[in-house]
C-alpha cells in the first residue's frame, strides 16, 4: 500500500517506471529487441512493484544486485558500446537507475521495509 509508504519509496517507484518506460522505447526505437526487452522489463517492473508496494526487502537487494552485474557488464564492453554510438545514453542509463535505487536504501525506505507487517501464510482448507 503506497499511502503509508515514505516520500523516498514512492520516488523510487516513480523513478523506476520513468526509466523502464524510457528503457521499452529505447528497445523500439534503437536496440531492437523489443521481445526480450520487454520481458526484462515487466521483471523489473514486478521487483519495483514488490519493493514499493508489497514491502519486500529482498526483491531491493535483488535489483541492487542485477543493477551492480549490468554496470559490470556495461564496463565490460564499453568499446562494444561505443561502436555502437550511444554511450552518453548507457551512461545516462547507469547514472539514472544508481540514482532510483539509492531511494529505495535511504534510512527512511530501510525502516518501512523492515517494519512490513507479517502476512500470514494462506491456509488451504485441507490443511485444517
Amino acid at each position: 500500500m503506497m499511502a503509508d509508504a515514505p516520500p523516498d519509496i514512492r520516488r523510487f517507484e516513480t523513478a523506476q517506471i520513468v526509466l523502464m518506460v524510457l528503457a521499452l522505447i529505447y528497445s523500439f526505437t534503437i536496440n531492437h529487441e523489443p521481445l526480450i526487452d520487454t520481458f526484462v522489463i515487466c521483471l523489473f517492473i514486478g521487483l519495483t512493484f514488490l519493493v514499493s508496494r508489497g514491502r519486500k526487502n529482498w526483491a531491493r537487494w535483488l535489483l541492487l544486485a542485477i543493477y551492480v552485474s549490468g554496470v559490470l557488464v556495461e564496463i565490460w564492453n564499453w568499446r562494444l558500446i561505443l561502436a555502437a554510438g550511444h554511450p552518453v545514453i548507457v551512461a545516462a542509463s547507469v547514472v539514472l537507475r544508481g540514482a532510483a535505487l539509492v531511494l529505495a536504501f535511504t534510512p527512511q525506505s530501510t525502516a518501512w521495509l523492515r517494519t512490513a507487517p507479517n502476512v500470514p501464510s494462506v491456509r488451504f482448507p485441507s490443511e485444517a
